[in-house]
């Protein structure tokens, strides 16, 4: 499930119908869209920062599932 703080109904209303979309649909669109952004998402981890790091792995290796 997606989950963003926002006071943008619009943005609202788009996480709101995301959070709709079946699990194995949403990997296919995680997984395209970290192959469409592979490079810039390369450049804004800090390989130091434990988390950056392992969320870096775990959504490259993981088909890129974000929770």
């Amino acid at each position: 499930m997606l989950s963003i703080q926002t006071n943008d109904t619009q943005m609202q209303e788009l996480i709101s119908i995301f959070n709709t979309i079946p699990k194995e649909f949403k990997k296919l669109i995680y997984k395209n869209l970290i192959e469409r952004y592979k490079e810039f998402i390369l450049e804004h981890i800090d390989p130091n920062d434990a988390l950056d790091s392992l969320t870096y792995k775990y959504h490259l290796i993981d088909g890129a599932t974000f929770v």
